[in-house]
């Protein structure tokens, strides 16, 4: 092994640290960007479940509900459509509730159904109700197979 050490010019490229603050600010700045972009990503996910866009189509349908003067049957199928969607079931009637709110649940999909499928149309008033109480429906946690 030789005993002379390298020259001194190869180690004049080396550069010093920088200053620690420095190091400190970028790391706050990524992590904030990093959350920020986590919430982000959250509220798009979030915004975007089945039952939030049912309750949203529910909310629209609502707000629609002037303009159906006659043609409220199709309206009757988007409910069961947003129903269907929010407890994600093909059908309404496998929808299992708490005992105390079975009962009510069947009246209201029979009602639902008969407006549906019946011979006279819902009224706008009636309408008007079965959307409010497919809000409330949409909202309740129902028993679990």
């Amino acid at each position: 092994m030789p005993d002379t050490l390298p020259s001194t010019e190869a180690w004049v490229d080396i550069v010093p640290p920088g200053h620690p603050g420095a190091i400190g600010e970028s790391a706050i700045l990524v992590s904030l960007v990093l959350a920020v972009a986590f919430l982000f990503f959250l509220g798009i996910y979030l915004f975007n479940q089945p039952r939030q866009q049912a309750r949203r189509k529910l909310r629209r349908l609502l707000r629609e509900l002037p303009a159906l003067h006659n043609t409220t049957r199709p309206a009757c199928f988007q409910v069961t459509h947003c129903l269907r969607q929010t407890f994600s079931q093909d059908r309404l009637h496998a929808i299992r509730f708490a005992d105390r709110n079975q009962a009510d649940w069947q009246q209201y999909v029979d009602r639902l159904t008969r407006y549906c499928f019946g011979a006279e149309p819902a009224s706008v008033p009636e309408l008007e109700r079965i959307i409010r109480e497919a809000l409330v429906w949409s909202d309740a946690k129902r028993v679990t197979d």
